[in-house]
């Protein structure tokens, strides 16, 4: 499922993907800052500012984002299990431990997309 989001039109400036009010603090109480370096990347080459653009990197961004919140709707999904073999507890901690797993990607992205969103608009006032 790690490449659905290339089947939908998705922009970096699309309303989902601005930042909103609370993120800040969210980003601060959960450390992102400390802690998103260490995090794996699938494919570091897409970020790449010697081969994409600004605007192309933050859409990559937004990709990635969409990827993930897919997976964490999947990983929601496994709770039907129990309805079949029993043991809820088995399956919704499983599922809140991928959930975990892909919000920390989700929360990397949405962190640092505001400050390429801002280059770009810094870049596109001295053109």
């Amino acid at each position: 499922m790690g490449n659905v989001s290339k089947l939908l039109k998705i922009e970096y400036n699309m309303w989902w993907f601005k930042e909103h009010n609370f993120e800040k603090k969210l980003y601060k109480f959960f450390k992102v800052k400390k802690w998103k370096d260490k995090a794996l990347t699938y494919n570091p080459e897409l970020f790449s500012l010697k081969d994409y653009s600004l605007k192309g990197i933050a859409n990559t961004m937004c990709k990635a984002e969409t990827d993930h919140l897919i997976n964490v709707l999947i990983s929601l999904s496994t709770l039907l299990f129990s309805l079949i073999w029993g043991q809820l507890w088995i399956f919704a901690l499983t599922a809140l431990f991928a959930i975990a797993f892909d919000m920390q990607f989700v929360l990397i992205q949405r962190y640092n997309r505001p400050r390429v969103v801002r280059l770009i608009i810094r870049k596109s006032k001295t053109n």
